[in-house]
């Protein structure tokens, strides 16, 4: 569905869309490394079977590998060669630098139209992955980087870019969380952007403890919810890490989970 091309420095000067031809990429380095030092660019990139390897100043090497599918593609980071992951601060992945497309999608790190859609997205918890929206020569440019730090973890590292006509951007998405192993919820047995449950009402309580499952249930039912949707500051006492919060279930993870089970005896979707 699209065509990725690196120069021979390692820049990314192609993102194209297989069906039209249309270029979207601005010539960026595509991978970085920042040391406490400095900040390396490479010198060169080569691609040897399913391995895209960069080269930069003093012999050091990042090595991916990829793999293909229809509408995206798996980049995971096999290993740093001659620069000790200790010394590296922050380490970039991707970056790819777009134009010509009009919708940026924040919280996913995707750029799309009507007709066509990118997304650079994270494949490890460690990876951060977001846009940068600049303004350049009277356009709007768009940045979409996924980078590791040391204080989280260089690694391990991966990412995926997806590319695609937009009328297949879900189903690539879709495919994609599958294909790198993350979560990949399917309720109802359609995907959790598409199923239709997520068009129905639900009930969403906050400063909810195990002892207000009764009146949950009550509520639910009077009011012809199927669904109870438990605000993140009730069961989580720290987000990231995700604590059960003993303030409302006193016992911890079992307390929650006696919770749950009873509000599904109910009848209820939590």
């Amino acid at each position: 569905t699209a065509l990725l091309r690196l120069d021979r420095t390692g820049r990314a000067i192609v993102l194209a869309d297989a069906a039209g031809g249309n270029n979207y990429a601005l010539p960026d380095v595509f991978c970085r490394i920042e040391t406490d030092k400095t900040a390396l660019s490479p010198v060169s990139v080569r691609r040897v079977d399913d391995r895209v390897v960069f080269e930069f100043a003093g012999g050091i090497r990042l090595t991916f590998r990829v793999r293909q599918a229809s509408s995206f593609c798996l980049w995971q980071l096999l290993g740093l060669e001659r620069l000790d992951l200790s010394q590296v601060r922050t380490l970039r992945l991707c970056s790819l630098r777009l134009g010509g497309l009009q919708t940026v999608g924040s919280q996913i790190n995707a750029y799309y139209d009507d007709d066509f859609a990118v997304a650079v997205m994270a494949t490890c918890v460690n990876v951060h992955a977001w846009p940068i929206v600049t303004r350049a020569g009277g356009r709007t440019v768009v940045t979409l980087r996924a980078e590791s730090y040391r204080r989280h973890g260089v690694m391990p590292a991966g990412f995926g870019i997806i590319a695609c006509p937009k009328s297949r951007f879900a189903a690539a998405i879709d495919a994609f969380e599958e294909a790198a192993g993350l979560p990949n919820p399917h309720p109802g047995g359609v995907w959790s952007k598409q199923s239709p449950w997520t068009k129905q009402s639900y009930l969403f309580i906050t400063r909810f403890g195990e002892k207000d499952a009764d009146d949950v249930i009550r509520w639910a039912k009077r009011g012809g919810f199927r669904t109870v949707l438990i605000g993140g500051e009730s069961w989580s006492s720290s987000h990231g890490h995700h604590r059960v919060n003993r303030r409302y279930f006193p016992d911890g993870l079992p307390s929650l989970q006696r919770t749950v089970a009873r509000l599904r005896r109910a009848g209820l979707r939590v």
